[in-house]
C-alpha cells in the first residue's frame, strides 16, 4: 500500500544521460541529471546523496526504482550494483523498469497530445551502427511488442509492420534520427520526436503500478536486462597494445 507521503529513489544509468530522482506518488521532489561521458560511477553517488537532502527527516525511503535497459553495459552494471547494495542495506525493496517503458512514459508525459488510442510509441535506443534496442508500447506505456535488438532497415523493421499497420507510430531516443529515412518509407504515419532522453523521474508511474501488484527484484539474484554480450572496446593506445601483445 502506498501513502502520499511514501518517498521514492529513482534511477537511470541505462543511456549516457545519468540521472536521479526523489519522488512521492505525486509526482517529482528533485532530479539531478547530467549527459555524455562515461562519468556514472562518479557521479550517481554524488547526485544520491543530493537527492536525499530533499528527504523530510521524518521520512525514510519506501523503495527504489531501477532503469534495467537494454543500454549500456557499463551504466547498467554500474547502477544495479549501487542499488542492490543500497537496498539491502535499508531493507527496503527494488523494482526493475525496462528503459523503452520509461522512456514510452516521458513521451505520454511531455506529448500527451500526441497520443491518441491509435498511436504507439516506439522508444529506440541506440545500440551502435545502426542497430537500436526497441519496442512498441500502446497509449498508456503497455508494451505491445517484445524489447529486441533490431537492425534499422526492411529486413529488421519486417516484425513490427504487422502491429503498427496504419496506426501513427512516434519513435524516439538516441537512436532514432537514424531510422527516419526507414521509418518514413515503411511507415507513412510515422513521427520523429527529437530530443527525449531517459530521465529517471519516468521510472515513477511504472514504478507505482509494479509496487502495488507486489512485482519487486529478487535483489540477490536480479540481474539488468544487457539483451547483447559485453563488447569491449579496443584500445587505440599504442603502449598498451603493445604492452597486450608481449
Amino acid at each position: 500500500m502506498t501513502t502520499a507521503e511514501d518517498y521514492y529513489l529513482l534511477i537511470d544509468t541505462s543511456t549516457d544521460v545519468c540521472s536521479v530522482a526523489l519522488a512521492t506518488e505525486q509526482g517529482t521532489v528533485s532530479q539531478e541529471i547530467e549527459q555524455g561521458g562515461n562519468k556514472h560511477s562518479a557521479l550517481i553517488g554524488d547526485f544520491v546523496s543530493k537527492i536525499l537532502r530533499d528527504l523530510p527527516e521524518d521520512k525514510s525511503l519506501k523503495a527504489v526504482a531501477l532503469a534495467e535497459g537494454p543500454g549500456s553495459y557499463t551504466g547498467l552494471r554500474i547502477a544495479a550494483a549501487f542499488a542492490k547494495a543500497f537496498c539491502m542495506i535499508r531493507r527496503i525493496p527494488l523494482m526493475a523498469i525496462p528503459t523503452p517503458e520509461v522512456m514510452a512514459h516521458r513521451i505520454l508525459t511531455l506529448h500527451p497530445e500526441l497520443c491518441s488510442d491509435d498511436t504507439l510509441l516506439m522508444p529506440m535506443i541506440d545500440a551502435r551502427r545502426m542497430e537500436v534496442y526497441t519496442a512498441l508500447y500502446d497509449n498508456e506505456g503497455k508494451p505491445v511488442s517484445d524489447i529486441q535488438a533490431t537492425i534499422l532497415d526492411d529486413n529488421g523493421l519486417s516484425p513490427f509492420v504487422e502491429k503498427i499497420g496504419d496506426k501513427t507510430v512516434l519513435y524516439f531516443g538516441d537512436g532514432a534520427e537514424k531510422g527516419q529515412e526507414v521509418m518514413s518509407r515503411l511507415f507513412p504515419r510515422s513521427i520523429y520526436i527529437g530530443g527525449i532522453i531517459p530521465e529517471a523521474q519516468g521510472l515513477l508511474k511504472p514504478m507505482l503500478s509494479r509496487l502495488s501488484q507486489g512485482k519487486t527484484c529478487d535483489i540477490a539474484y536480479w540481474t539488468p536486462l544487457y539483451l547483447k554480450e559485453y563488447e569491449a572496446k579496443i584500445s587505440t593506445n599504442k603502449v598498451l597494445g603493445e604492452h597486450r601483445t608481449k
